[in-house]
C-alpha cells in the first residue's frame, strides 16, 4: 500500500470514529455538511478521490475540531 493510501485510510478511520462517538449516521453527517452519503462512506473507507477544503472545514465544524491536523492523518 502506498503512503498516501495509508494516510487516507487512517483519516477515514478517524472520521468514522468521530462520527460514531457523536452518534451520527452516515446520512446525518452527509446532510450536516451538504454532501452525499456515498462520499462519506468513500472517505471513511479511504477511497475518496477528492476532498475539498470546504468539505474538510465543514467536517471540522461538525466535530468542533480547531485544527485540520486533528481530522486528517497526514
Amino acid at each position: 500500500m502506498h503512503n498516501y493510501e495509508e494516510k487516507m485510510k487512517k483519516t477515514g478511520e478517524n472520521l468514522r470514529s468521530l462520527r460514531l462517538r457523536r452518534g451520527l449516521s452516515v446520512e446525518q453527517l452527509a446532510f450536516m455538511i451538504n454532501s452525499e452519503p456515498a462520499w462519506i462512506l468513500q472517505l471513511e473507507n479511504g477511497q475518496a478521490e477528492k476532498i475539498s477544503f470546504n468539505q474538510l472545514d465543514r467536517l471540522c465544524k461538525v466535530f468542533n475540531i480547531a485544527s485540520l491536523n486533528e481530522l486528517i492523518m497526514f
